[in-house]
Protein backbone atom coordinates (compact mmCIF):
# COMPACT_ATOMS: atom_id res chain seq x y z
CA UNK A 1 0.00 0.00 0.00
CA UNK A 2 2.98 2.23 0.66
CA UNK A 3 4.96 1.80 -2.12
CA UNK A 4 2.08 2.23 -4.25
CA UNK A 5 1.10 5.20 -2.95
CA UNK A 6 4.50 6.41 -3.55
CA UNK A 7 4.56 5.34 -6.91
CA UNK A 8 0.60 7.02 -7.46
CA UNK A 9 2.20 10.18 -6.23
CA UNK A 10 5.57 10.67 -8.47
CA UNK A 11 3.10 9.96 -11.51
CA UNK A 12 0.71 12.03 -10.91
CA UNK A 13 4.05 15.19 -10.36
CA UNK A 14 5.57 14.23 -13.36
CA UNK A 15 2.56 13.85 -15.27
CA UNK A 16 1.92 17.69 -14.42
CA UNK A 17 5.70 18.35 -14.87
CA UNK A 18 5.72 17.21 -18.25
CA UNK A 19 2.11 19.07 -18.92
CA UNK A 20 2.96 22.36 -17.78
CA UNK A 21 5.98 22.22 -19.46
CA UNK A 22 4.78 20.71 -23.16
CA UNK A 23 2.41 23.74 -22.61
CA UNK A 24 5.08 26.29 -22.72
CA UNK A 25 6.91 25.05 -25.61
CA UNK A 26 3.89 24.46 -27.57
CA UNK A 27 2.87 28.17 -27.21
CA UNK A 28 6.50 29.33 -27.50
CA UNK A 29 6.45 27.22 -31.15
CA UNK A 30 3.53 28.97 -32.34
CA UNK A 31 4.79 32.35 -31.61
CA UNK A 32 7.77 31.31 -33.95
CA UNK A 33 10.07 31.59 -31.12
CA UNK A 34 12.59 28.87 -31.92
CA UNK A 35 12.07 28.92 -36.03
CA UNK A 36 15.37 28.73 -37.34
CA UNK A 37 17.43 28.21 -34.32
CA UNK A 38 19.58 25.12 -33.42
CA UNK A 39 20.73 24.13 -29.88
CA UNK A 40 24.27 22.77 -28.53
CA UNK A 41 26.25 21.13 -31.28
CA UNK A 42 23.99 21.92 -34.31
CA UNK A 43 20.92 20.32 -32.73
CA UNK A 44 17.51 21.23 -33.43
CA UNK A 45 16.35 23.45 -30.33
CA UNK A 46 13.31 21.62 -29.55
CA UNK A 47 14.76 17.99 -28.93
CA UNK A 48 17.31 19.94 -26.77
CA UNK A 49 14.67 21.81 -24.80
CA UNK A 50 13.07 18.77 -23.94
CA UNK A 51 16.40 17.25 -23.11
CA UNK A 52 17.74 20.01 -20.73
CA UNK A 53 14.58 20.85 -19.52
CA UNK A 54 13.65 17.12 -18.10
CA UNK A 55 16.24 14.88 -18.39
CA UNK A 56 18.14 16.93 -16.47
CA UNK A 57 15.91 17.49 -13.41
CA UNK A 58 14.21 14.14 -13.66
CA UNK A 59 17.64 12.82 -12.78
CA UNK A 60 18.40 15.03 -10.44
CA UNK A 61 15.38 14.72 -8.76
CA UNK A 62 16.00 11.06 -8.64
CA UNK A 63 19.49 10.87 -7.53
CA UNK A 64 18.34 12.67 -4.40
CA UNK A 65 15.11 10.49 -4.09
CA UNK A 66 16.48 7.31 -4.98
CA UNK A 67 20.11 7.56 -3.15
CA UNK A 68 21.34 10.45 -1.70
CA UNK A 69 18.62 10.78 1.04
CA UNK A 70 17.81 6.86 1.44
CA UNK A 71 21.65 5.61 1.63
CA UNK A 72 23.49 9.03 2.59
CA UNK A 73 21.42 11.54 4.68
CA UNK A 74 19.68 9.26 6.46
CA UNK A 75 22.75 6.90 7.27
CA UNK A 76 24.36 10.33 8.10
CA UNK A 77 26.80 10.37 5.95
CA UNK A 78 26.80 14.45 5.40
CA UNK A 79 30.32 14.89 4.24
CA UNK A 80 29.47 12.93 1.36
CA UNK A 81 26.09 13.62 1.06
CA UNK A 82 26.87 17.36 0.20
CA UNK A 83 29.83 16.61 -2.28
CA UNK A 84 27.39 14.35 -4.21
CA UNK A 85 24.58 16.62 -4.58
CA UNK A 86 26.99 19.75 -5.39
CA UNK A 87 28.39 17.49 -8.41
CA UNK A 88 25.00 16.15 -9.74
CA UNK A 89 23.42 19.53 -9.28
CA UNK A 90 26.59 21.15 -11.09
CA UNK A 91 26.22 19.13 -13.78
CA UNK A 92 22.68 18.86 -14.21
CA UNK A 93 22.69 22.96 -13.87
CA UNK A 94 25.62 22.80 -16.83
CA UNK A 95 22.98 20.98 -19.15
CA UNK A 96 20.40 23.15 -18.20
CA UNK A 97 22.61 26.27 -19.49
CA UNK A 98 23.13 24.27 -22.82
CA UNK A 99 19.86 24.24 -23.30
CA UNK A 100 18.60 27.74 -21.93
CA UNK A 101 21.24 29.65 -21.48
CA UNK A 102 22.87 30.06 -24.70
CA UNK A 103 26.17 30.75 -25.81
CA UNK A 104 27.01 34.51 -24.39
CA UNK A 105 30.40 34.08 -22.72
CA UNK A 106 30.27 37.05 -20.64
CA UNK A 107 27.02 35.95 -18.81
CA UNK A 108 28.71 32.03 -19.13
CA UNK A 109 29.38 32.21 -14.85
CA UNK A 110 26.90 33.79 -13.96
CA UNK A 111 23.78 31.67 -16.10
CA UNK A 112 25.80 28.14 -14.97
CA UNK A 113 25.05 29.29 -11.28
CA UNK A 114 21.85 30.02 -12.22
CA UNK A 115 21.04 26.71 -13.61
CA UNK A 116 22.88 25.07 -10.88
CA UNK A 117 20.91 26.47 -7.73
CA UNK A 118 17.64 25.19 -10.25
CA UNK A 119 19.25 21.98 -10.37
CA UNK A 120 20.11 21.81 -7.03
CA UNK A 121 16.44 22.94 -5.92
CA UNK A 122 14.90 20.12 -8.25
CA UNK A 123 17.09 17.82 -6.11
CA UNK A 124 16.03 19.24 -2.97
CA UNK A 125 12.55 18.57 -3.93
CA UNK A 126 13.31 15.41 -4.74
CA UNK A 127 15.18 14.77 -1.42
CA UNK A 128 11.87 16.83 0.83
CA UNK A 129 9.47 14.08 -1.10
CA UNK A 130 11.19 10.95 -0.37
CA UNK A 131 11.85 12.44 3.37
CA UNK A 132 8.24 12.92 3.61
CA UNK A 133 7.90 9.19 2.46
CA UNK A 134 10.27 8.27 5.07
CA UNK A 135 8.67 9.73 7.76
CA UNK A 136 5.69 8.39 6.85
CA UNK A 137 6.89 4.68 6.59
CA UNK A 138 8.11 5.03 10.09
CA UNK A 139 4.96 6.44 11.90
CA UNK A 140 3.87 3.67 10.10
CA UNK A 141 6.58 1.12 11.79
CA UNK A 142 6.48 2.72 15.00
CA UNK A 143 2.47 2.15 15.08
CA UNK A 144 3.25 -1.68 14.18
CA UNK A 145 5.67 -1.95 17.16
CA UNK A 146 3.86 0.05 19.33
CA UNK A 147 0.12 -2.37 18.41
CA UNK A 148 2.43 -5.68 18.59
CA UNK A 149 4.26 -4.72 22.23
CA UNK A 150 1.02 -3.71 23.95
CA UNK A 151 -0.27 -6.78 22.79
CA UNK A 152 2.55 -8.61 23.99
CA UNK A 153 1.97 -6.59 27.34
CA UNK A 154 -2.16 -6.97 27.29
CA UNK A 155 -1.11 -10.59 27.44
CA UNK A 156 1.15 -10.80 29.67
CA UNK A 157 -1.02 -9.03 31.80
CA UNK A 158 -4.51 -10.74 30.93
CA UNK A 159 -2.52 -14.08 32.16
CA UNK A 160 -1.88 -12.29 35.54
CA UNK A 161 -5.69 -11.25 35.78
CA UNK A 162 -6.87 -15.08 35.02
CA UNK A 163 -8.96 -16.59 37.72
CA UNK A 164 -7.38 -17.66 40.95
CA UNK A 165 -6.55 -21.47 40.71
CA UNK A 166 -7.81 -21.25 44.31
CA UNK A 167 -11.00 -21.01 43.13
CA UNK A 168 -11.20 -23.73 40.79
CA UNK A 169 -9.61 -26.08 43.16
CA UNK A 170 -12.32 -24.76 45.84
CA UNK A 171 -15.16 -25.22 43.24
CA UNK A 172 -13.93 -29.04 42.51
CA UNK A 173 -14.24 -29.34 46.01
CA UNK A 174 -17.83 -28.05 46.71
CA UNK A 175 -19.16 -29.63 43.49
CA UNK A 176 -17.68 -33.40 44.85
CA UNK A 177 -19.65 -33.15 48.22
CA UNK A 178 -22.69 -32.02 46.64
CA UNK A 179 -22.23 -35.13 44.31
CA UNK A 180 -23.40 -37.15 46.41
CA UNK A 181 -25.77 -34.81 48.09
CA UNK A 182 -27.57 -33.60 45.37
CA UNK A 183 -26.39 -34.75 42.33
CA UNK A 184 -28.90 -32.58 40.08
CA UNK A 185 -27.45 -29.85 41.08
CA UNK A 186 -23.64 -30.62 41.29
CA UNK A 187 -24.42 -30.85 37.40
CA UNK A 188 -25.29 -27.49 36.87
CA UNK A 189 -22.48 -26.11 38.70
CA UNK A 190 -20.53 -28.49 36.98
CA UNK A 191 -21.71 -26.73 33.94
CA UNK A 192 -20.78 -23.28 35.34
CA UNK A 193 -17.42 -23.75 35.92
CA UNK A 194 -17.16 -25.78 32.44
CA UNK A 195 -18.04 -22.47 30.83
CA UNK A 196 -16.17 -20.40 32.68
CA UNK A 197 -12.79 -22.33 31.62
CA UNK A 198 -13.98 -22.59 28.26
CA UNK A 199 -14.71 -18.95 28.13
CA UNK A 200 -11.29 -18.58 29.69
CA UNK A 201 -9.25 -20.74 27.41
CA UNK A 202 -10.85 -19.37 24.49
CA UNK A 203 -12.66 -15.75 24.30
CA UNK A 204 -9.32 -14.26 26.23
CA UNK A 205 -7.63 -15.12 23.17
CA UNK A 206 -9.47 -12.28 21.27
CA UNK A 207 -8.96 -8.93 21.81
CA UNK A 208 -12.49 -7.93 22.34
CA UNK A 209 -15.53 -10.31 23.83
CA UNK A 210 -19.61 -9.73 23.70
CA UNK A 211 -20.21 -8.02 26.92
CA UNK A 212 -23.32 -9.73 27.59
CA UNK A 213 -20.75 -12.94 27.77
CA UNK A 214 -18.35 -11.59 29.89
CA UNK A 215 -21.38 -10.76 32.64
CA UNK A 216 -22.76 -13.88 32.01
CA UNK A 217 -19.86 -15.46 33.33
CA UNK A 218 -19.53 -12.91 36.31
CA UNK A 219 -22.73 -14.44 36.97
CA UNK A 220 -21.86 -18.35 36.90
CA UNK A 221 -18.46 -17.27 38.61
CA UNK A 222 -20.66 -15.84 41.38
CA UNK A 223 -22.84 -19.02 41.84
CA UNK A 224 -19.87 -21.02 42.16
CA UNK A 225 -18.02 -18.82 45.00
CA UNK A 226 -21.97 -18.74 46.88
CA UNK A 227 -22.24 -22.78 47.09
CA UNK A 228 -19.31 -21.76 50.37
CA UNK A 229 -22.20 -20.06 51.92
CA UNK A 230 -25.53 -20.73 53.74
CA UNK A 231 -26.52 -17.31 53.37
CA UNK A 232 -28.34 -16.57 50.01
CA UNK A 233 -27.96 -13.07 50.10
CA UNK A 234 -24.29 -12.67 50.51
CA UNK A 235 -23.72 -11.47 47.21
CA UNK A 236 -26.26 -9.07 45.30
CA UNK A 237 -25.24 -8.97 41.22
CA UNK A 238 -27.59 -5.60 39.45
CA UNK A 239 -27.59 -5.36 36.38
CA UNK A 240 -29.74 -2.03 34.31
CA UNK A 241 -29.42 -1.24 30.89
CA UNK A 242 -29.82 -2.59 27.62
CA UNK A 243 -26.89 -5.55 26.97
CA UNK A 244 -26.99 -5.26 23.21
CA UNK A 245 -23.77 -5.93 20.68
CA UNK A 246 -21.39 -4.61 23.06
CA UNK A 247 -17.54 -5.60 22.88
CA UNK A 248 -15.35 -5.32 25.62
CA UNK A 249 -11.95 -6.68 26.12
CA UNK A 250 -12.06 -9.94 28.27
CA UNK A 251 -11.71 -10.29 32.36
CA UNK A 252 -11.81 -7.02 32.78
CA UNK A 253 -14.06 -7.28 35.92
CA UNK A 254 -12.98 -10.55 37.14
CA UNK A 255 -10.41 -9.62 39.19
CA UNK A 256 -11.86 -6.49 40.71
CA UNK A 257 -14.76 -9.05 41.81
CA UNK A 258 -12.24 -11.55 42.71
CA UNK A 259 -10.45 -9.55 45.27
CA UNK A 260 -13.93 -8.59 46.79
CA UNK A 261 -14.71 -12.33 47.10
CA UNK A 262 -10.61 -12.70 48.39
CA UNK A 263 -11.38 -10.35 50.99
CA UNK A 264 -15.40 -10.73 52.14
CA UNK A 265 -14.78 -13.24 55.57
CA UNK A 266 -17.97 -12.55 56.91
CA UNK A 267 -20.30 -14.74 54.75
CA UNK A 268 -23.37 -14.37 57.05
CA UNK A 269 -23.85 -10.45 56.32
CA UNK A 270 -26.28 -9.69 53.97
CA UNK A 271 -25.04 -7.91 50.48
CA UNK A 272 -21.54 -8.15 52.08
CA UNK A 273 -20.44 -7.95 48.67
CA UNK A 274 -22.61 -5.57 46.21
CA UNK A 275 -21.88 -5.96 42.46
CA UNK A 276 -24.01 -3.22 40.16
CA UNK A 277 -24.02 -2.83 36.07
CA UNK A 278 -25.42 -0.08 34.91
CA UNK A 279 -25.00 0.16 30.78
CA UNK A 280 -25.63 3.21 28.99
CA UNK A 281 -25.47 2.75 25.06
CA UNK A 282 -21.71 2.42 24.93
CA UNK A 283 -20.45 2.96 28.39
CA UNK A 284 -21.11 0.11 30.97
CA UNK A 285 -19.96 0.85 34.86
CA UNK A 286 -19.48 -1.29 37.16
CA UNK A 287 -19.32 -0.80 41.18
CA UNK A 288 -18.09 -3.82 43.04
CA UNK A 289 -18.33 -3.05 47.48
CA UNK A 290 -17.27 -5.51 49.55
CA UNK A 291 -17.32 -5.62 53.11
CA UNK A 292 -14.43 -6.44 55.50
CA UNK A 293 -13.41 -6.01 59.04
CA UNK A 294 -10.68 -3.72 59.80
CA UNK A 295 -8.72 -5.94 61.63
CA UNK A 296 -7.70 -7.16 58.22
CA UNK A 297 -4.47 -4.79 57.33
CA UNK A 298 -3.50 -7.09 54.67
CA UNK A 299 -6.42 -5.79 52.41
CA UNK A 300 -4.25 -2.88 51.36
CA UNK A 301 -0.72 -4.67 50.63
CA UNK A 302 -2.52 -7.47 49.17
CA UNK A 303 -4.96 -5.24 46.84
CA UNK A 304 -2.11 -3.42 45.57
CA UNK A 305 -0.90 -5.60 43.32
CA UNK A 306 -3.91 -6.70 41.82
CA UNK A 307 -5.00 -3.09 41.27
CA UNK A 308 -1.79 -2.01 39.98
CA UNK A 309 -1.95 -4.89 37.24
CA UNK A 310 -5.41 -3.87 36.10
CA UNK A 311 -5.14 -0.31 35.89
CA UNK A 312 -1.92 -0.87 33.58
CA UNK A 313 -4.48 -2.94 31.82
CA UNK A 314 -6.84 -0.64 31.31
CA UNK A 315 -4.53 1.84 30.60
CA UNK A 316 -3.12 -0.34 27.56
CA UNK A 317 -6.50 -1.09 26.49
CA UNK A 318 -8.62 2.15 26.98
CA UNK A 319 -6.52 5.06 27.18
CA UNK A 320 -8.34 8.27 28.25
CA UNK A 321 -11.65 6.17 28.02
CA UNK A 322 -12.32 4.30 31.04
CA UNK A 323 -12.76 6.02 35.01
CA UNK A 324 -11.12 3.87 37.65
CA UNK A 325 -12.08 4.73 41.59
CA UNK A 326 -11.00 2.71 44.49
CA UNK A 327 -11.81 3.90 47.83
CA UNK A 328 -11.51 2.04 51.11
CA UNK A 329 -13.43 3.22 54.46
CA UNK A 330 -13.82 1.44 57.59
CA UNK A 331 -15.87 -1.24 56.68
CA UNK A 332 -16.09 -1.22 52.90
CA UNK A 333 -13.83 -1.84 50.18
CA UNK A 334 -15.53 0.01 46.76
CA UNK A 335 -14.05 -0.41 43.23
CA UNK A 336 -15.86 1.73 40.45
CA UNK A 337 -14.86 1.28 36.76
CA UNK A 338 -16.64 3.20 33.93
CA UNK A 339 -15.49 2.32 30.22
CA UNK A 340 -16.32 3.89 27.07
CA UNK A 341 -16.66 1.26 24.41
CA UNK A 342 -15.85 2.12 20.78
CA UNK A 343 -18.64 3.73 19.35
CA UNK A 344 -20.46 1.38 16.60
CA UNK A 345 -20.27 -1.73 18.85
Amino acid sequence: MKKSMEVLVNLILWTKIIFLLSYYVLTHLEMGVYNGQHGPWGLPWFPMLIIGSLIGPFINFYLFYLIFIPKLFVMRKYSLFALLALISSFLTGYTFRLTWGGYNENHMFGVLLFWTVMALFCGILGGAMKGFFLWIEAVYDRRIYEKKHLQSRNALLLLQAQLNPHFLFNSLNNIDVLIEETPKIASEYLKKLSDILRYVLYETKEEETDLSKEIAQIGSYIDLQKIRSSNLNYVRLNLTGALKNQKIAPMIFIPFIENAFKHSKNKTIDHAIDIQFDIRGNSVKMICKNYYEPTQLEVVKNEGLGNETMKQRLNLLYPKKHELIINQSEHWFTVSLTIHLKDGN
